[in-house]
């Protein structure tokens, strides 16, 4: 499987690249290596069970946002500050407005049962 770079660039698909970006967004939070690596696992078998032969880099990283939402919201930010390029303290706090909101909704369905 081939990664396509923002600009481009095209290059092998490298697990331990996409561990490493994680771990960096969940550094000095309380999160299990092993949650780090499991997440990394399931990103990774969803990406190669579509069975593409090239897959851009922004869908790998709105994979990774997804799976920070659930197993860390700072790191999330963190994440989400880079990978959406922040460039003001504006874009933290529409991304923390969205955030909540989606955390809230979660929380909602799941007590209407409509949502595991």
């Amino acid at each position: 499987m081939r990664v396509v770079k923002r600009d481009g660039h095209v290059e092998d698909f490298d697990r331990d690249k996409l561990e490493l970006a994680v771990w960096k967004a969940c550094a000095k939070r309380p999160i299990a290596r092993a949650d780090i690596g499991a997440m990394a696992d399931r990103i990774e078998e969803e990406l190669r069970a579509k069975d593409e032969a090239e897959v851009p880099t922004t869908e790998i990283g709105a994979m990774v946002l997804e799976g920070l939402k659930v197993l860390d919201q700072v790191a999330y930010l963190r994440f989400a500050s880079v990978y959406k390029d922040f460039t003001e303290p504006e874009h933290f706090a529409k991304e923390l407005k969205h955030l909540r909101q989606d955390t809230l909704e979660t929380v909602v369905d799941k007590r209407r049962g409509t949502k595991e």
